[in-house]
């Protein structure tokens, strides 16, 4: 019944535009306005309407790889971008063009532009500052207001505070295995550096040498606990050659 009423609408010019939804119209073949949301009419034989194009909010998840930070550091980065597309802000000529394009051509515009701003704000941060939550902040705040100076002139919009989302920033497997080794060192050198008897310092290195050797060789292993070690004497600078 619904596709019956829709067409003898249509037979008389009748056309309905949903909430969020507008419609372009061609008059004799070129582009002549657009119309909507609600009930609107035509003119039989010399309108022709395009297919409705959704004006409500829309979310595009991305995922750029080998974004290189200040120190040429390759990061993956996973973010959200919330946007919005108003051919009615557009001047006449450019409108034209922009109602005719597909969902996939709008994606494609927000793909590039968020790459082109988001590649340029990265290479801004070192790696180990990258993922820290004010860098996150920062770049999301930047990115967005890059976006908004870009778009705007397609007749995309993006709005202020959340409309860029970084949900994640993947470190490649070589640089966080040197992060976690560099915290394991310093976590080392801080507990020797409040050992003032040297030669505990030096029982202390002695072990971990003889752990990593049990690990590798086997047979070791028992001569790492500091207790078991009281006849190990090591040379220093008060005793001679023996």
């Amino acid at each position: 019944m619904n596709r019956l009423l829709r067409a003898l609408g249509h037979v008389v010019g009748m056309y309905f535009a949903p909430d969020n939804q507008v419609m372009p119209v061609l008059r004799l073949g070129r582009y002549h306005r657009i119309v909507g949301p609600g009930v609107c009419w035509l003119i039989p034989l010399v309108d022709r309407p395009l297919p409705l194009i959704h004006t409500g909010f829309r979310v595009r998840d991305l995922v750029f790889s080998e974004v290189v930070t200040a120190d040429n550091i390759p990061f993956s980065l996973h973010l959200t971008v919330i946007f919005a597309f108003d051919p009615e802000s557009l001047p006449k000529a450019l409108a034209a063009q922009q109602v005719q394009a597909t969902d996939d051509a709008l994606h494609a515009i927000i793909r590039d532009r968020t790459s082109q701003g988001l590649r340029r704000l990265v290479s801004t941060f070192t790696a180990d500052k990258l993922s820290a939550k004010s860098a996150m902040s920062s770049i999301e705040r930047d990115l967005a207001h890059f976006l908004r100076e870009r778009l705007r002139p397609m007749g995309l919009t993006v709005q202020g505070t959340g409309s860029v989302l970084i949900k994640e920033v993947i470190a490649p497997e070589q640089f966080r295995r040197s992060m976690l080794d560099a915290r394991q060192h310093e976590s080392t050198l801080s507990v020797f550096g409040r050992i003032r008897d040297k030669d505990l310092m030096m029982r202390v290195i002695m072990a971990e040498f003889l752990t990593k050797l049990g690990e590798r060789d086997g047979n070791l292993a028992l001569l790492s606990p500091l207790d078991a070690m009281p006849s190990l004497r090591f040379l220093d600078e008060r005793e001679g050659p023996t």
